[in-house]
């Protein structure tokens, strides 16, 4: 069983939560099984040129260490410059932020110390005035 719900951490795994509940497959028979999804952390923000304009279709990615090896995850900001990442886990993520003719930044925020929005500055550039 693999558990997902947009306001509680999901299973990044299948049947990670149910083992770490210790609940099996003859609970579920008895119908006396419960497995408890962990509320977890909204990280929103926003993302502007360095004049304070919106940037629509910026890409915002989050980075996950796995036992099985690191994933990325990723969402797009609005018209507004705006972005909400699925509910969080209380751990340290690097955020990378990326948009056309822009530079990119990547800082590390601490979850669930994040209670305010998120505003990243991009400046003008490219990847190579960054990366080179």
């Amino acid at each position: 069983m693999r558990l997902t719900h947009p306001d509680y951490l999901s299973d990044d795994r299948w049947g990670r939560m149910q083992q770490a509940q210790g609940v099996v497959t003859a609970d579920f028979r008895a119908k006396t099984g419960t497995i408890v999804m962990p509320r977890g952390f909204d990280v929103v923000g926003e993302v502007l040129t360095a004049g304070g304009e919106p940037i629509e279709g910026a890409i915002v990615t989050w980075h996950t260490q796995q036992e099985w090896g690191t994933s990325q995850k990723t969402v797009y900001t609005d018209a507004a410059g705006g972005f909400r990442l699925p509910v969080q886990p209380p751990v340290n993520r690097t955020l990378s932020v990326f948009a056309k003719d822009f530079a990119p930044i990547q800082t590390t925020i601490a979850v669930p110390d994040v209670a305010d929005p998120l505003r990243f500055h991009l400046e003008e550039g490219t990847l190579d005035s960054v990366f080179c």
